[in-house]
């Protein structure tokens, strides 16, 4: 008789905890960061259309940030602001999301800050149909940092993102982050010549997992450096690309992907097209302790040294490793290459 009783009682109380939950109205005019600052877990805050100072800070909360109308005609606006636009950095989940927001990073050129998102503290958090516009300043840091944390990106666009004072174009994550990347689109992201200059979207150094699904990254490029979509460093790193396409992306070594470090890669129905690098204008993995691809095309790419695929010093020069490519597509990759840096 008391199982039946515990069980009906643990129904009230998840019902109690449901029921409690409140949509709390943002307009323009209010202030997003006090309908944040009330709020509990669980609860939502409803942003209507208009344009919102940035600067949110969730302090902890799982809770959602939804705009009622999207994208085009909600707005946080981080142009006046040398912090982020967003901050997760005090243990939040990655349930606690931000949804529905034309983003515009703040004018900060501090290295490591982010002016569009900032995940520290290992903590997480989700963005989602977002579209993000490049601060004004001539000289800014990475729109997103994870130092450390975890992030998903999902159906969110960044076009013409360029980092000129930091590495990484978009985005930036250190030893100890999680990023994942869906249904999303990257067009002329780059990262500058001013400093950095490796990874046109994403640098990652030390212990990182990557995981992108359903996006595409076009004309993409680390001017000068390392790694047209993304350079990682020191390792151990995983990477497991599906289902998304790289065109035109262009890096020094590494047109998409240069990674140096013991890495773990598995790539499954993807597609890499016209990228272009003075030494691999493909993907680049030094180290790698395994290696799979499976379902992909590979076509016309140019690198010096390896057009579509370049693996080096396999499992640590002499460890353990594992390479397997299946059912696979190679064209027109083109391994002499005698053009200029693209």
């Amino acid at each position: 008789m008391r199982l039946p009783l515990l069980r009906a009682l643990a129904a009230l109380v998840g019902l109690a905890s449901v029921a409690s939950a409140i949509d709390r109205n943002v307009f323009p005019g209010q202030s997003i960061q006090a309908a944040i600052n009330v709020s509990q877990n669980g609860d939502r805050v409803l942003v209507h259309p208009g344009t919102y100072t940035g600067g949110l800070l969730f302090n902890g909360k799982n809770i959602q940030v939804i705009s009622t109308g999207g994208p085009l005609v909600t707005t946080l606006d981080g142009s006046g602001l040398i912090f982020p636009c967003i901050s997760f950095t005090v243990g939040e989940p990655m349930t606690t999301t931000v949804e529905g927001f034309t983003i515009k990073g703040a004018n900060t050129p501090i290295s490591g800050q982010g002016n569009a998102v900032r995940v520290t503290a290992n903590s997480s958090g989700t963005v989602r149909n977002c579209r993000f516009l490049a601060p004004a300043a001539a000289f800014s840091s990475n729109m997103i940092v994870l130092n450390p944390g975890s992030l998903t990106i999902d159906n969110c666009s960044f076009t013409d993102i360029k980092s000129y004072c930091d590495e990484g174009g978009v985005l930036r994550m250190y030893s100890g982050s999680n990023l994942t990347i869906k249904n999303s689109s990257f067009l002329r992201c780059e990262s500058g010549t001013n400093c950095g200059r490796v990874g046109g979207v994403i640098r990652g150094n030390g212990t990182t997992n990557i995981t992108i699904e359903d996006t595409t990254f076009d004309s993409c490029r680390s001017i000068g450096g390392n790694g047209g979509v993304v350079f990682v460093d020191m390792g151990p790193s995983t990477f497991t690309i599906r289902r998304s396409t790289f065109t035109n992306c262009s890096g020094s070594l590494g047109g998409v992907v240069c990674c140096h470090g013991l890495s773990d890669v598995q790539i499954e129905d993807s597609r890499f097209v016209g990228n272009a690098a003075l030494d691999t204008g493909g993907v680049y993995f030094e180290n790698p302790r395994k290696f799979w691809v499976d379902r992909s095309e590979f076509r016309s790419n140019a690198g010096r040294l390896g057009a579509a695929i370049r693996l080096n010093n396999l499992g640590s020069a002499g460890g353990p490793y594992d390479v397997a490519i299946r059912t696979s597509v190679f064209s027109l990759n083109d391994a002499n290459y005698a053009g200029e840096y693209p």
